[in-house]
């Protein structure tokens, strides 16, 4: 995959927010610290921050660590150079920043080699005059490391050749990550069976396979963390579902995503995502799946605009 200037300036504009906004909110803080601990206290599990300020509901380590291995090579050589510590936490943030512009250029690539370069630039030049979409790029959120693996998924959908890839994504995110991502996942899999990509069987192939891996996967690295056998995003999924809670931190209604979200977020896109669907019926699956996601999310009483992430991209498209 070849990176262009549009995809240099993402990137740019992404590190330039980790630099003029470099501090986390407390969404954000568990991921942050966890590196942190990976980072410093390594195999002293009893440093570990997380078994004194658990946080309201428990979370996977595969983010903190994955952005602990990425980010090593750098902060060793700052380690060499006696530079301040305070580094550690751009270098974080510019690691995870990277990675989910890598995804957008993922996406971007695909939508080129299928729709013209005049696309590809316009969805560039859309995530450069918004402002969440690479506000969020560096944040270390569960969202956020569910949106990379959603977007690399949304470029294999729009290549049209691995349809047991996204599907394959989309479970690893929905499992590890946000298990919200079943939202998407279900209009996701109607279309892509309305499109015949693929049929029943090799989904529920794919489905049992990766999220069996996945969960196996997240349960022996958790429970390690935890002390506890556990899985995180079934404990979320029980809390926000069956017990209904996550009301307790605010209520929105039906609409408000669709009202109030998505206007802010998108700007143009907003005006311009229903008439590119009209008119491009190639892009007309990504819109179905973004919106279906969107809809059934409505149904949560308690929203927050990184829910819905993973609709961003598809919806600038």
């Amino acid at each position: 995959m070849k990176y262009d200037n549009w995809d240099v300036a993402l990137l740019a504009v992404a590190f330039l927010y980790v630099v003029f906004v470099p501090y986390t909110k407390v969404e954000e803080s568990f991921n942050l610290q966890a590196t942190h601990d990976f980072l410093f206290h390594r195999f002293d599990l009893e440093q570990y921050d997380h078994l004194e300020f658990p946080g309201v509901v428990p979370r996977t380590f595969w983010g903190a660590l994955g952005l602990t291995l990425a980010s090593s090579p750098t902060l060793m050589f700052l380690r060499a150079m006696m530079m301040p510590k305070i580094l550690d936490l751009y270098v974080v943030r510019m690691t995870l920043a990277f990675g989910t512009v890598a995804s957008l250029a993922n996406f971007r690539a695909a939508l080129r080699e299928q729709l013209g370069g005049t696309v590809a630039k316009a969805f560039a030049a859309l995530y450069l005059v918004q402002f969440h979409g690479l506000f969020y790029a560096g944040r270390p959120l569960p969202n956020v490391f569910a949106t990379i693996l959603t977007t690399w998924a949304a470029a294999a959908w729009v290549r049209g050749k691995q349809p047991r890839k996204v599907l394959a994504l989309v479970v690893l995110a929905m499992i590890v990550f946000r298990c919200d991502c079943v939202l998407l996942l279900c209009p996701l899999t109607l279309v892509m069976l309305g499109q015949s990509v693929v049929t029943v069987p090799q989904v529920l192939q794919v489905g049992v396979a990766v999220g069996a891996a996945a969960l196996a996967t997240s349960v022996a690295l958790d429970s390690v963390m935890w002390r506890r056998l556990i899985w995180p995003e079934g404990e979320v999924l029980w809390f926000n579902t069956v017990e209904n809670r996550s009301g307790e931190w605010g209520v929105m209604p039906f609409h408000w995503y669709y009202t109030n979200a998505l206007p802010r977020s998108l700007l143009a896109a907003a005006v311009l995502a229903p008439l590119g669907a009209f008119l491009e019926r190639r892009v007309r699956g990504l819109a179905l799946a973004a919106l279906g996601f969107i809809t059934l999310y409505s149904n949560l009483p308690h929203k927050e605009l990184r829910f819905i992430f993973p609709a961003i991209p598809l919806l600038n498209a």
